[in-house]
């Protein structure tokens, strides 16, 4: 018993060293070409990746819970808070 128990925490020891050191890890979709969705129907074309935003690598998810590294995820648009008022109208547009 003690020996897993040993053997746990030296697990959970080198994860936790794992992600302080490389807290993200590449994007599955966009995994040929980093930050690139290709088209389709038209396979010259392409879009910035919508999973990672376009950077080519996403944040781990124990890197997520334990907070180390950028965002999982971007808030593309900004809510209305107190720090963030809705822009005021103006008398042009109503």
């Amino acid at each position: 018993m003690t020996t897993l128990v040993v053997i746990g925490v030296v697990w959970l020891l080198g994860y936790w060293i794992s992600l302080r050191l490389h807290p993200h890890m590449r994007c599955r979709r966009c995994v040929d070409s980093p930050g690139k969705e290709w088209g389709g129907m038209w396979t010259n074309t392409f879009r910035v990746c919508h999973k990672c935003s376009g950077r080519g690598r996403r944040q781990r998810l124990g890197a997520w819970v334990l907070g180390y590294g950028e965002p999982r995820y971007r808030m593309h648009r900004v809510r209305h808070t107190s720090e963030f008022p809705p822009p005021a109208r103006t008398a042009w547009f109503g």
